[in-house]
């Protein structure tokens, strides 16, 4: 059966004044959180087939993470529409 994994961002760096959300990037500690999470996932052999990416800096960062540890060449499909989504919106999606 196929298993879904939904995951927010890491942390990440405060807004500029004026900057807007979506360009955000993470925070240092943001990008270990990541790569942490993607060791778990593998050491647990938890694979990933694909993930769907939202196109904010932050989760695009946040992928980029996890996927250099989990499995480089994980594909993912970046998805503008995941941004701010509400469930209904992320599960039309999926």
């Amino acid at each position: 059966m196929p298993t879904l994994y939904l995951m927010r961002h890491a942390d990440a760096a405060a807004g500029a004044p004026g900057g807007g959300d979506h360009g955000r990037p993470l925070s240092p500690r943001g990008v270990a959180e990541a790569a942490a999470v993607g060791r778990m996932l593998a050491a647990r052999g938890l694979g990933v087939d694909l993930a769907l990416v939202s196109t904010a800096r932050r989760a695009q960062e946040t992928f980029g993470a996890l996927r250099a540890v989990l499995a480089p060449d994980l594909e993912a499909l970046d998805d503008g529409d995941l941004y701010g989504a509400e469930a209904a919106e992320i599960l039309s999606v999926v």
